[in-house]
């Protein structure tokens, strides 16, 4: 008879969708949206309507919960409802459950639990609808959407174009949306909430009813999970939900040794607990709260922090220390600190020591800031900041300028109130301008060091005082340094002023002698004018070089770029006057040796000096191959820097030397071919050339702007020959040992050449190797021999020649050159030995 009453309904593949369901008579979690493919059987008792059976249902969409596959038993009997066996698939996660309902007289009583076999946290945050830091604020609740309707938008485009304009505007849009998240990722501390991945396992048991509402307990675990660029190795949530009120028993987050833990409790009235942090990275913290990149920050955090109030306005208070703490690698003895949180402001009460002896560095600041899912704003955006520290304590600025600037010793008081607006949205460093500073500086017999001067500070002495919006030097701030004295004195404003101040800073600079190896040996003199602001300097006012050396190399005479960091650019020159004074030497040994004088304007930032003017070049000499030209002293020399063009000046330059052109056998008194001369010391054999280099145009193109000429004229293939051809020349004619000799006396001789013919006067003075034969012994010999001429017009010339070596007499010698054709020479050495001859030379 049961038989009758009985029948089995199968479903298959039916399209499942609430779309056409008015829900506004159900309970809100029913009329949510569901959708998707169901099927499945189910066995129906018609006299007492229970009912058992098992549904599939293929793309399960309840509501924002979406996923693969969703199945199950149930089985309805006397107004109990029971699910068995339930499984929901997405993806590789897998959630077991099971539950029932039974009705009482107060109402619906149910229970159920929920496995994770395999989880995926972002599965719940978008089930959750929470995306961003700021959903955290609305807790549990259905966040409410607006629709298209919502936008107050106009139609453009033409449905009859073709799809090219559409994709490529939609590309565009696309690239807009990923630059505002990008923006709006870094206007936050934290990494939104897309970010967070990482898998769990574990379970919830729920109870409830209708009366009693509905208690749960839970308890997860994940491991490998990431948010952004932080990582946690295990994760573990334990609690309870119970009257409205969420309990953490705790919440542990660890990475190897570091540990954070979470407990407390969340209800209407808002959160309260207690956070731990044991062993937490500095570098952690410095990322969240993106302290300066240039700082290196060490050690470890140990924290603890009681949170109370409310989501939309949280409070908090609690205790820090860093433990094995360093600053630029530099170890401290230990930070501790307090702080609060409430009202959208930040207090913080810190101390360091440097030792266990020495004078704390302490900070007292009062910072407005929001969380990000908070809804109080700060009263205000004043920002306070009081630091203090003194002697010892000083040392720390060692470790903030990474030794850049190393406090060495002496007695220093610092003691300043820092007070402002701050904006969070903004720029930190633009917003550090704005500030106004109060307080003063104290320095008595200080030792100061830095990394760019070569010797410190010494016996610094005065008073800086900070005074709202300028930083004022008391009196004068002095300091010895290179044999000589730096004084300071004047006003620099912290950020830019309506009008500029009628007493700028100021730094003399009184005979100093400095050694900046490989910029600047010697002395300096001048005053510089300091204007701008405390954070933006701009340099001014004129600086003197005198009997110093300035090195160059060919990184230098490349064009300047824009290529230095941010940092440098904040220091400016506002036409400072650069002046190349008295003995002033450029010089890149071996192949250049210059005296240069005159006056530079130069402007442009740190990373881009753009000097503008004339230098002028007075004397001096360049190697070329093995011959050495001098600068031709009958022309204007110089080198001209225009600033557009940054470190590489225009060359405006005339050498001149003179090499032997030889077309018989060598004698002895022949002169090495790298030396300058203008007159041969045997006739007939030998030519003298008179060798000139011109360059016009950019240092950095130098070689491509060279022009050789010569008298006699020869060819530039002739020229170049000559100029590298006396050591081959010798060897090529047997005698290696003059070759050697006068390779060995360009390098050895040269320089003393050069300073005794400056300091007589000459045109020419030479040192250099030869040889005489020995008539009785029918060999040769190496001497030492010396020429010194005088060019009294550019064709006629006359010199006395010497071989200092042996008692032979001078040689006098007087060189007239008639045309490009006819030479005239003539030589005595008033005993036995006068010659005048006449040369004719035609080539073709």
């Amino acid at each position: 008879m049961i038989g009758r009453f009985s029948t089995v309904i199968t479903i298959k593949s039916l399209a499942l969708s609430s779309g056409m369901v008015d829900g506004q008579n159900l309970e809100p979690w029913l009329s949510k949206p569901l959708a998707g493919d169901i099927c499945g059987n189910m066995a129906l008792n018609l006299k007492t309507f229970g009912s058992s059976g098992k549904i599939e249902i293929a793309n399960p969409i309840f509501d924002n919960l979406r996923g693969d596959m969703l199945e199950g038993f149930f089985q309805y009997q006397q107004g109990t409802m029971t699910l068995t066996d339930g499984l929901f698939e997405k993806g590789d996660s897998q959630y077991l459950f099971a539950a029932n309902v039974t009705p009482t007289p107060n109402g619906p009583e149910f229970n159920g639990e929920l496995q994770a076999k395999l989880g995926e946290i972002q599965d719940v945050l978008t089930t959750l609808q929470l995306f961003e830091i700021t959903d955290l604020g609305r807790g549990f609740q259905t966040p409410v959407y607006g629709t298209a309707a919502d936008l107050a938008v106009s139609g453009v485009g033409n449905s009859q174009n073709g799809l090219k304009k559409p994709l490529r505007r939609m590309s565009e849009i696309v690239k807009l949306l990923n630059r505002q998240r990008q923006q709006r990722q870094e206007s936050f501390l934290l990494p939104e909430l897309t970010e967070l991945n990482g898998a769990f396992t574990g379970s919830i048991s729920l109870v409830g009813s209708v009366k009693d509402g509905i208690r749960a307990e839970f308890n997860f675990q994940g491991e490998n999970w990431q948010w952004g660029s932080y990582k946690a190795e295990t994760i573990i949530a334990q609690g309870n939900f119970a009257e409205g009120v969420l309990n953490l028993l705790p919440v542990r987050i660890q990475s190897g040794q570091s540990l954070a833990t979470l407990s407390g409790s969340i209800s209407e009235l808002g959160p309260s607990g207690q956070l731990r942090l044991k062993k937490v990275p500095v570098s952690l913290i410095r990322e969240v709260f993106r302290f300066p990149s240039s700082v290196g920050y060490g050690g470890f955090v140990d924290a603890t922090a009681d949170f109370y109030g409310s989501l939309s306005n949280p409070q908090a208070r609690g205790a820090i220390s860093v433990v094995d703490a360093s600053l630029n690698q530099t170890p401290l003895e230990s930070i501790k600190g307090s702080f609060s949180y409430k009202n959208a402001r930040l207090n913080v009460f810190a101390q360091s020591f440097l030792t266990k002896e020495s004078e704390p560095l302490t900070v007292n600041a009062k910072i407005p800031y929001k969380l990000p899912f908070a809804e109080v704003e700060p009263e205000n955006r004043q920002v306070s900041v009081q630091l203090k520290v003194e002697n010892e304590g000083l040392a720390r600025l060692n470790m903030l300028t990474n030794q850049q600037i190393a406090w060495v010793d002496g007695k220093g008081q610092v003691d300043l109130d820092i007070s402002g607006t701050f904006d969070q949205d903004q720029d930190w460093l633009q917003q550090l301008e704005q500030l106004t500073v109060v307080g003063n500086i104290n320095v008595e017999d200080a030792t100061i060091a830095a990394q760019a001067l070569p010797e410190p500070l010494t016996e610094v002495n005065g008073k800086i005082r900070f005074n709202f919006n300028r930083m004022e030097i008391v009196d004068s701030l002095q300091g010895n340094f290179g044999g000589g004295k730096l004084v300071a004195v004047g006003n620099l404003p912290l950020r830019d002023l309506p009008r500029a101040l009628e007493n700028p800073l100021t730094v003399d600079l009184n005979q100093l002698a400095i050694n900046l190896k490989g910029i600047y040996s010697g002395g300096v003199k001048g005053k510089t004018i300091i204007t701008g602001t405390l954070f933006n300097p701009r340099i001014g006012g004129y600086i003197e070089l005198f009997d110093g050396r300035v090195p160059i190399s060919e990184s230098q005479t490349a064009p300047s770029g824009s290529s230095g960091s941010a940092g440098e650019e904040l220091i400016e020159f506002n036409n400072l006057q650069l002046t190349l004074g008295k003995n002033i030497l450029v010089r890149q040994l071996p192949v250049l040796d210059f005296l240069a004088s005159g006056t530079l304007l130069i402007n442009g930032d740190m990373s881009d000096i753009r000097p503008e003017g004339t230098i002028q070049l007075l004397r001096g000499q360049v190697n070329l191959f093995t011959t050495q030209f001098r600068l031709d002293k009958n022309y204007n020399n110089n080198a001209r820097f225009v600033a557009t063009l940054g470190r590489d000046p225009e060359l405006d330059v005339q050498m001149v030397a003179s090499v032997i052109e030889s077309r018989k056998q060598p004698i002895t008194s022949e002169t090495f071919a790298n030396e300058i001369s203008d007159r041969p010391t045997n006739f007939g054999t030998t030519e003298t050339i008179r060798v000139q280099a011109k360059v016009k145009g950019l240092a950095s193109q130098l070689f491509d702007r060279v022009e050789l000429n010569s008298m006699p004229k020869r060819s530039e293939g002739e020229i170049v020959a000559l100029l590298g051809g006396g050591f081959v020349d010798t060897l090529g004619r047997g005698n290696s040992t003059l070759g050697l000799a006068n390779l060995a006396g360009s390098a050895l001789l040269s320089n003393v050449s050069n300073l005794i013919g400056d300091a007589a006067g000459l045109d020419e003075f030479r040192l250099f190797p030869t040889t005489v034969t020995d008539d009785n012994r029918r060999t040769d010999r190496l001497e030492l021999g010396a020429e010194a001429g005088i060019n009294i017009t550019n064709n006629l010339s006359f010199s006395l020649l010497k071989v200092l070596t042996t008692d032979q007499p001078i040689q006098y010698n007087l060189r007239y050159r008639v045309n490009e054709e006819i030479l005239l020479r003539g030589a005595t050495d008033f005993s036995d030995d006068t010659k005048i001859t006449v040369e004719y030379e035609n080539r073709f």
